[in-house]
């Protein structure tokens, strides 16, 4: 039995007048269902709309970063005193490597839109943009970034490679100003071995300076003697004059100890 039925038990309405309110409220029903498909629609569009503003909005935010960073940057280098342009690279160096002192060096394939094969674990590559920053800015943060921090080369075998790039695009590659570097060579590879002589021939080109720390680990088999004698061999001259051009020079292996390599470097004829 449907609802119509029942619409005659209804006091003080009449048959004709309750049909006629029940088509009414069919009629309102398909009225309501219309107006939510409207509202769905418009809503969809009013989020197409938004979407759309959002883009452009973006693209003007993007837009005015660049020139702002740029002016800024510049006004940074022209006016301040490098005291105090040393002083905004530390805070943003602190800041970027989150209180890490060290940070590591290795191939791999360049990002897009990148000229360069260098990839360092905590780079602040966004420092490194030409459309962001002002030339001089880039170039003293990279030489402050440089100075400050130990560089980690795993493989000796492409050092050379990786420290005469120039991630920050200004000129200036990483081996004239790194202070402090670490990297290992692997006596079982000769790759490893003619890397590292490489790299060695690489940092004495960078001049006379006090104050530099150069580690190095060494992968070999026992006995200790033997190698010691071969490192001595193939890299003692080296040492020694990196030594006198300001490196502290630190090497040691899982058979020696730094103190091993001190006496036999000491005990080599000038």
């Amino acid at each position: 039995m449907d609802d119509t039925s029942n619409m005659s038990h209804i006091p003080g309405q009449t048959e004709a007048e309750l049909e006629e309110l029940w088509t009414n409220h069919d009629a309102l029903l398909h009225q309501r269902d219309a107006i939510k498909r409207r509202a769905s629609q418009v809503d969809d569009q009013r989020w197409d709309i938004k979407e759309k503003i959002l883009k452009l909005d973006s693209a003007a935010v993007v837009q005015y970063a660049r020139r702002y960073c740029q002016q800024l940057t510049q006004r940074v280098s022209s006016r301040l005193p490098r005291e105090l342009r040393d002083m905004i690279y530390q805070e943003l160096l602190l800041v970027e490597m989150k209180g890490d002192t060290y940070t590591h060096i290795r191939s791999s394939s360049a990002p897009e839109g990148w000229n360069m094969s260098i990839i360092i674990d905590g780079f602040p590559g966004q420092f490194a943009r030409p459309d962001y920053f002002y030339f001089q800015f880039r170039r003293e943060f990279a030489e402050f970034y440089y100075q400050q921090i130990q560089f980690i080369c795993a493989d000796a075998s492409n050092g050379p490679e990786l420290l005469e790039e120039d991630p920050f695009r200004c000129g200036c590659t990483p081996s004239r100003l790194i202070r402090k570097l670490e990297f290992n060579i692997d006596f079982d590879i000769q790759i490893s071995l003619t890397g590292a002589q490489k790299l060695l021939d690489l940092l004495l080109e960078t001049g006379d300076e006090t104050g530099r720390t150069l580690r190095i680990y060494c992968m070999h088999n026992p006995p200790k003697d033997i190698f010691i004698a071969k490192l001595i061999s193939d890299f003692g001259p080296q040492l020694r004059e990196l030594r006198h051009k300001g490196f502290k020079t630190t090497i040691w292996s899982k058979y020696a100890n730094p103190t091993d390599f001190n006496n036999a470097l000491s005990d080599m004829p000038v």
